[in-house]
């Protein structure tokens, strides 16, 4: 059922963006990024694997939570996360939260 409510949240925040169109000229540039990698790495598996959001686990990580948009280091974990999901099918700093 959680699985399914993160796969259903995935979902309906793409939706939104393409709503709103490619059209992100008002995101600030790390905000698009993270958006680029949040795609890239549900579309390799991650909401099957996890049932975690990526950009919140970012976020918690590089003790950002809150922040208007992510730092160049939440950008650089967020790339290394996705590099080694990419490579191992999974994330080792969250197979330990898991």
């Amino acid at each position: 059922m959680l699985l399914q409510n993160n796969r259903e949240r995935n979902r309906r925040r793409k939706e939104e963006r393409d709503k709103v169109g490619a059209d992100m000229s008002d995101y600030h540039r790390n905000t698009k990024r993270l958006i680029q990698i949040h795609d890239e790495i549900i579309k390799l598996g991650f909401a099957d694997k996890y049932n975690l959001d990526f950009c919140y686990e970012v976020a918690k990580a590089s003790g950002e939570l809150g922040n208007d948009y992510p730092s160049g280091e939440a950008i650089r974990l967020a790339e290394l996360w996705l590099k080694e999901f990419r490579e191992n099918g999974k994330i080792k700093a969250l197979e330990k939260d898991s």
